[in-house]
């Protein structure tokens, strides 16, 4: 999400990208969001409706390093006309380690200014393969607010058989899990993720669709595969 979540992240982009997500579903709310970067620089916003009220998320990003170990840092705001929706700004500390083709590990601490309530968290990913056929991830979150101590984690795997096609499942600890595709053309892309609550019971669905930085192609297996017949 180019920063949106970890700003460290933006010193692996290499183009300028853009990203358009939105759901289906009003459990738990309607939520639409907007993404776009260029190396090293990041702009985020979520918007999303409760009943008949908005609130907008904004998140401006920044990071520094290089493609083996990277940092950033992100202020956040919101903007909402309904104070029980209206959150504290935030300050957002990233770092990114990519030592080798096989792993990654990443941090992120996140203060909230208005208020004593702050966030840590850390992920890892695994490619036993060194590359992009099989990920495996997962992440542990401590959120602590003066109403809330609360600890989640989540897991999963990534699947690429085919380049540019991502099949992609994750598991919460509250029982909740999501899967998804992603399907890429070079410069665009779509993805879409079914969301299943607690109960294992099918919530809302989401979409994406992104432009601008190049990844990896389906098409290109399938004329390399002709040019070859």
């Amino acid at each position: 999400m180019y920063g949106y979540d970890n700003p460290a992240a933006l010193s692996y982009l290499r183009q300028p990208d853009l990203l358009v997500t939105w759901n289906d579903g009003t459990d738990p709310t309607h939520r639409w969001g907007l993404f776009a970067a260029v190396p090293h620089f990041g702009f985020g916003m979520t918007r999303q409706k409760i009943d008949d009220i908005y609130a907008t998320d904004y998140r401006i990003s920044l990071s520094g390093g290089d493609r083996t170990i990277s940092s950033g840092l992100a202020y956040g705001w919101t903007k909402t006309d309904n104070p029980l929706l209206d959150k504290s700004s935030l300050l957002i500390f990233g770092t990114l380690i990519r030592p080798s083709p096989y792993t990654s590990a990443g941090i992120t601490y996140t203060q909230a200014i208005n208020t004593k309530g702050y966030e840590f968290a850390g992920d890892i990913a695994v490619r036993p393969f060194g590359n992009e056929f099989i990920t495996a991830f997962a992440d542990y979150v401590m959120h602590r607010t003066p109403q809330l101590d609360e600890d989640m984690w989540s897991a999963g795997v990534a699947v690429e058989a085919v380049p540019g096609v991502r099949i992609i499942g994750r598991y919460f600890n509250t029982e909740a899990f999501t899967l998804g595709v992603q399907f890429s053309l070079g410069h665009i892309g779509v993805e879409t993720k079914a969301h299943y609550n607690s109960d294992q019971k099918h919530a809302y669905n989401s979409y994406g669709v992104r432009l601008g930085a190049y990844d990896r192609n389906v098409m290109d297996k399938f004329f390399s595969a002709r040019t070859n017949s």
